[in-house]
């Protein structure tokens, strides 16, 4: 995969930032305890790769913190009064803030034995008071000149035959998200192949696309090159949109996609209206823009092997996901 094998491996790697990555080093050169330091910008920026890979170049141990984690905040205090191994430095790294429970963090940043980093998408999700804990840095969406000229760069090592006009496209969709655009450039790469469909890791190779590319018209070209059926799709969709996202408001919008698309196959069948069954994806198609709660995952294999003819089935499951949604919501004060 092209997203593991143009990973940066050191900081001159990285592209755009250069002044935010500085901020980093600095801080971790100057810290004393009870400071903390808050990166938030755009999904694919860099933020977490910048900071790993300039914790790594200062000698630094990471200590890895993420809202799907069943740890509670003392379980995070402990960790930060200890040292690393041979007596190594360490950061206290805390992904995706905005999910994590406030409580008990000013007393963990105050008594930390080590610097302590939190990774959020805009800090402006968290209230004041607990943004007057940190330092702030703000990571910049990079530009589509960068990007453009390090897709060239790709497509020149990869031998990927690919128009300008094609390229400048993949850049202005991926809107300065540098992992979906090399998840979308290796959907290029892979529809260009001519043994694409007989790969056997195909359909996970469909699912990553489907969830995390930001692209609808790459979406279609991968359920167009799958090798399974689309109510084999749809089952394979189904049982992982749980595994790829963590927000209950996300999952039910997924499911709410998948009943729909499984009350339009059931149409089809009824009526005998085969020519719109191209049309049928295009709603699951649409999971790729729900970026903010995504989360690293190993996909499963759908497990019902039944057909589905009527949509009962996801209907319930969606009804199940949307009276878990209403049971979160806030009531709206009176």
């Amino acid at each position: 995969m092209l997203l593991e094998k143009y990973q940066p491996v050191s900081t001159k790697e990285i592209i755009g930032n250069p002044s935010q990555l500085a901020e980093i080093r600095k801080f971790l050169a100057g810290w004393k305890k009870g400071r903390a330091l808050l990166v938030h910008g755009p999904t694919g920026s860099g933020k977490s790769t910048a900071i790993k890979l300039v914790a790594q170049e200062s000698g630094y141990d990471l200590v890895e913190a993420c809202s799907n984690e069943k740890r509670t905040i003392s379980d995070y205090y402990n960790a930060s009064q200890q040292h690393g191994i041979f007596s190594r430095k360490r950061i206290m790294l805390f992904e995706d803030l905005e999910t994590m429970p406030m409580r008990g963090f000013a007393d963990l940043i105050s008594r930390s034995e080590h610097p302590v980093i939190c990774v959020i998408g805009d800090a402006y999700q968290l209230p004041p008071d607990s943004r007057k804990l940190f330092r702030i840095v703000k990571f910049e969406k990079v530009n589509d000149t960068d990007l453009l000229k390090f897709l060239e760069n790709i497509c020149k090592k990869e031998c990927i035959a690919a128009e300008r006009r094609r390229l400048e496209q993949l850049v202005k969709t991926s809107n300065g998200d540098i992992r979906g655009l090399l998840i979308d450039l290796e959907m290029l790469k892979r529809a260009a192949s001519i043994g694409y469909r007989d790969n056997e890791d195909n359909i996970f190779s469909t699912l990553k696309i489907i969830f995390k590319t930001m692209s609808l018209d790459n979406s279609k070209i991968a359920v167009d090159n799958c090798e399974k059926e689309p109510e084999e799709l749809m089952r394979w969709l189904e049982e992982n949109i749980a595994e790829e996202y963590t927000d209950i408001d996300t999952i039910a919008m997924a499911f709410d996609y998948l009943s729909k698309a499984d009350i339009f196959s059931s149409r089809i069948i009824r009526r005998q209206s085969w020519s719109l069954q191209k049309y049928l994806l295009s709603l699951p198609g649409k999971m790729q823009f729900w970026k903010k709660y995504q989360r690293t995952c190993t996909y499963q294999r759908g497990a019902r092997q039944c057909t589905y003819p009527y949509s009962g089935c996801w209907r319930k499951k969606t009804a199940t996901y949307s009276k878990s949604l209403a049971l979160t919501r806030k009531k709206p004060p009176s």
